[in-house]
């Protein structure tokens, strides 16, 4: 039995050290001392990948709140309401670049101020109470390229008041703000299909069909029904099948147009297979009051006659956000 207690005490011993040496500051040790200070920190944990905690913008159209948990670390929770004031710092985003060494269109950008509606710096945690919220929201809008750039807001307590210090090592915290494109999302799908060599074949509608969010103005297609991303389903007689090497993605304009309609894998000559915008059969138009869709493009192959060997219609119905 001493000899397990001299093992379980060395044990001890050399966990309580690896604890205190990884903490950067005397003060932000948490034992249960009555001469240790409370902490101020911003305490939810960041991303081991990115160093950043991350948010999404799901439904571009509306504002997002945001919510930055602040907390007191201490053993026991004060009998005094305790105000901790917050700050912006974008001299934290350039460290963070620094450090990663990003540069150029890699680089991480600070939210725009216009981009951001914040009510206050303030926050209180009450008395008996250890952590509490800070609330701000983002409007997709207001920030340009949000969903090709690199968005962060950059966040420091600037001072605590009852006499709680603040964290040097969880004083700061960088959020990273990942958006989809006002077009990504759930819709259920009507259409035709028409191929101008076999007129047997024809399309597998209604479906449903997931946009999902490639860049500022393109979106992939995703067949929930088939589980297939890009390649475009159709019933061939005695069964589905699609076009191999045809993987068709949409791409709009700033003024929501639908401007092209390319194929996502290379597919050289002679076959060359690929796809356009068919103008006039449709208004190949988002419709941003519904969120709706109504398209027309054609399935072309440079090795057959016709070229434009079928035509798709399609329209999409807005279901909502993708899960």
């Amino acid at each position: 039995m001493k000899k397990i207690r001299i093992i379980f005490t060395a044990l001890l011993v050399t966990a309580t050290l690896s604890l205190t040496s990884c903490l950067n500051d005397l003060e932000d040790f948490m034992g249960d001392f009555s001469g240790s200070p409370a902490i101020a920190e911003l305490s939810e944990a960041p991303s081991a990948a990115t160093g950043t905690v991350n948010r999404e913008i799901i439904d571009p159209t509306k504002p997002l709140e945001l919510k930055f948990r602040v907390a007191i670390a201490v053993a026991k929770p004060l009998d005094k309401a305790t105000t901790i004031t917050l700050a912006l710092d974008n001299a934290l985003v350039t460290a963070y670049n620094a450090a990663r060494g990003l540069t150029g269109d890699a680089a991480a950008l600070p939210v725009p101020l216009a981009g951001l509606t914040i009510p206050g710096y303030d926050v209180t945690i009450p008395a008996g109470e250890l952590e509490t919220d800070w609330v701000i929201s983002i409007d997709a809008s207001k920030v340009p390229d949000i969903v090709s750039k690199f968005y962060v807001i950059p966040v420091k307590i600037a001072s605590a008041t009852n006499g709680v210090v603040v964290s040097g090592n969880f004083g700061t915290k960088i959020m990273r703000i990942l958006a989809r494109n006002k077009y990504d999302g759930v819709y259920t799908v009507e259409g035709t299909f028409v191929d101008y060599i076999n007129s047997a074949w024809s399309g597998t509608y209604p479906k449903t069909f997931h946009l999902i969010t490639t860049g500022q103005y393109t979106v992939d297609r995703y067949d929930v029904d088939y589980d297939e991303l890009g390649f475009y389903i159709f019933d061939a007689g005695g069964g589905l099948s699609y076009f191999g090497a045809w993987a068709p993605y949409f791409e709009f304009d700033v003024n929501d147009n639908l401007i092209g309609v390319p194929n996502s894998i290379l597919d050289p000559l002679p076959r060359a297979r690929n796809s356009e915008v068919a103008v006039g059969e449709a208004p190949n138009k988002f419709n941003n009051a519904d969120r709706s869709l109504d398209v027309a493009f054609y399935f072309t192959q440079q090795n057959v006659t016709p070229v434009r060997r079928a035509l798709i219609k399609e329209q999409f119905t807005y279901v909502g956000p993708r899960p």
